[in-house]
């Protein structure tokens, strides 16, 4: 299958999967990777509901490369975002293993927020793959990738996040794209990212 039809039904596919699993919730599988490091948290006092992500605005990368972020999908306290990979440059793109992510504050300040490797880290969702495959997308094509967290508050779990931006590299030493974002984490302070696929 060619990248580029990978993305045309990534974003559906992770939509309806989210709102079915939404209604059928498991516990953490407890796999503790996670990527980058914390920084310190910076509390939010109010909640917004999540909106429309804008695509983002950052150009051509190198190595050839522009990301976007697909609309936001909640249920039940669930939230899913495709966050879509082009090739924007001349020659093939080869992906494998999942994008880094930060959550940032209005202020472009990182937010102390885990990203576990795997989306089965919130919610197993059986259309999405947790694990990596070597893809290679060929210019002007696209690829995909999942990201799942969980919107709740429990009093004395923490503080209140709500981040207004991603930071997301394809990979480990790549540049970062800063695209926004509303992100209403609760006081679950973590998320989950699958791989490129």
């Amino acid at each position: 299958m060619m990248a580029g039809m990978r993305t045309r039904w990534l974003v559906p596919v992770l939509v309806t999967a989210v709102l079915l699993a939404g209604c059928d919730v498991s516990p953490e599988d407890g796999r503790p990777l996670v990527l980058g490091s914390p920084a310190p948290a910076v509390p939010v006092p109010a909640a917004v509901s999540p909106s429309p992500a804008a695509v983002g605005d950052t150009g051509c990368l190198e190595p050839g490369v522009e990301l976007s972020l697909s609309e936001v999908d909640g249920a039940m306290g669930l939230r899913a975002v495709g966050i879509q990979l082009r090739n924007c440059g001349t020659k093939p793109y080869v992906a494998y293993g999942y994008p880094l992510v930060d959550v940032l504050d209005a202020d472009h300040r990182k937010l102390d927020v885990k990203v576990l490797v795997g989306t089965d880290n919130i919610q197993q969702v059986d259309t999405l793959k947790d694990t990596p495959e070597r893809v290679e997308v060929a210019p002007g094509e696209q690829i995909g990738a999942a990201l799942l967290w969980r919107s709740t508050n429990a009093p004395g779990e923490g503080d209140f996040m709500l981040g207004a931006y991603l930071s997301v590299a394809p990979a480990e030493g790549q540049p970062r794209h800063t695209l926004p974002l509303n992100v209403d984490l609760g006081t679950t302070g973590k998320m989950g990212v699958g791989p490129w696929e």
